[in-house]
């Protein structure tokens, strides 16, 4: 399906398993779309991105990334071919590239070279991005913070950031099955009637807001927030009303990340619609009442907005969006998760298995042979050099060993060797080469040790 009626012709390009539930549901919304991954059973999983749009990138007998960046990222960088050769068949005559993935994954979380990699195609590059819930893994954190630094430091028109942590609180009830299906829907819609409001199939446009506004906001070159809302009025629209309600929008963001500084915004969209005899009740200045309270908050960011005159009844819709944001909060709460909760488990990780203490069963023999006791890690042929070897090993057990298969060899010729591990550092191969010594020396003296 061709997009019509949309402020910028979006293609959408999905990575990792996140990233291309998002192209599927923007494919389902009539956008193009193609999904990249890894794992060749999460792309076998949509429905809405046509087959030829689903491109496996993973690694030769791989399938999937197992959460690790650098795996992911070596994927990407390889398949560079195939990947700029299928987003330039579908990006053809597109205004935008919207590239979408979750950074606590192994392979989305390598958005910002793709960034990089689809720069040089000359169309502007906006991120969708989801973080990580507070309960999820250190690695799925760290990698998150990688992946957002990296999206940062490229060449980067817009970013959207969706907290993982608000899906529950705004669909508590939603099903394992639904859970992020749904949280996707309501991104993915929500930012397509943003991008239609100039559907004149829908209104009659009072105060235009058309495709050129849109782009200055949406891809101002920081983080963008957005949202919608209906209100009922009675009566006509008050600045104070609607003002109310932008800020609960920005406030919530609903999936989107919160705890914006608002005077870091530089550019501003409100756009509402209205029934015709609600327009009819309100003042010709509600819009400048508006764009002055919207400047003062956010000390001096432009103002965009428009007015359309609904073709049926029914309640105010207001779209709101935020332009060239810094970070907002939660991204600094989840660095400090990350450097705390990564730095715990990179120290267990890096533990070695503890030995066992084999003290009190070491000196057991339980089957009695012709055959040398001593022989782990050698051929019988070369025993002798091999025993010789492992007296120079630096692991005491296996010292300790050696010198006792000397003892009970009993080789006079062997007594100078085992001498010289009378001044071994450990002790209990010192002791050991004393027993070894006493019993070379009583089978010299033709004794029975």
């Amino acid at each position: 399906m061709e997009q019509q009626q949309h402020h910028l012709k979006i293609v959408v390009v999905g990575l990792g398993q996140c990233g291309g539930n998002f192209a599927d549901e923007f494919a389902r919304l009539g956008y193009r779309a193609i999904a990249l991954n890894t794992s060749t059973t999460d792309l076998k999983d949509l429905t809405a991105v046509p087959k030829d749009f689903r491109v496996h990138i993973g690694l030769s007998g791989r399938n999937g990334a197992g959460k690790d960046r650098r795996l992911g990222q070596k994927s990407v960088l390889s398949n560079r071919d195939k990947i700029l050769e299928r987003v330039k068949t579908l990006s053809r005559g597109a205004d935008v590239l919207l590239l979408a993935g979750g950074m606590g994954g192994g392979t989305g979380s390598n958005l910002g070279d793709l960034v990089n990699l689809l720069a040089p195609s000359g169309l502007p590059v906006a991120c969708l991005v989801t973080i990580p819930t507070e309960s999820e893994s250190g690695i799925t954190k760290v990698n998150a913070i990688y992946g957002l630094n990296n999206i940062i430091r490229s060449k980067l028109a817009s970013l959207i950031i969706v907290d993982n942590n608000k899906i529950l609180k705004i669909f508590p009830d939603a099903s394992i099955a639904d859970f992020y299906s749904k949280a996707n829907q309501l991104v993915a819609r929500t930012l397509a009637e943003f991008n239609s409001t100039n559907d004149e199939q829908k209104s009659i446009s009072i105060r235009s807001f058309d495709s050129e506004d849109f782009r200055k906001v949406f891809l101002s070159g920081g983080v963008t927030v957005f949202g919608a809302a209906s209100v009922k009025v009675d009566g006509g629209i008050t600045e104070d009303a609607i003002f109310s309600r932008l800020k609960h929008i920005w406030d919530s963001s609903g999936l989107l990340a919160e705890g914006f500084d608002y005077t870091t915004a530089s550019l501003a969209a409100v756009i509402f619609y209205a029934p015709a005899d609600v327009l009819e009740r309100s003042s010709a200045n509600i819009m400048e009442k508006l764009n002055q309270s919207i400047k003062k908050i956010t000390q001096g960011a432009a103002v965009y907005t428009g007015i359309y005159q609904m073709k049926e009844p029914g309640p105010v819709k207001i779209f709101t969006m935020l332009g060239r944001l810094s970070l907002p909060n939660r991204i600094i709460n989840l660095m400090s998760q990350a450097a705390i909760e990564g730095q715990h488990l990179a120290q267990k990780v890096k533990q070695r298995m503890p030995t066992l203490d084999l003290t009190e069963i070491e000196s057991m023999e339980f089957f009695f042979e012709d055959t040398p006791a001593f022989d782990d890690k050698a051929s019988m042929a070369n025993k002798q050099n091999n025993l010789m070897a492992y007296l120079k090993d630096p692991d005491k057990e296996v010292r300790k060993r050696a010198v006792a298969a000397l003892g009970e060899k009993a080789d006079p010729k062997t007594s100078s060797v085992v001498i010289s591990l009378l001044n071994d550092p450990d002790e209990e191969v010192r002791m050991e080469a004393a027993k070894a010594l006493r019993r070379i020396s009583a089978a010299a003296e033709g004794t029975v040790q």
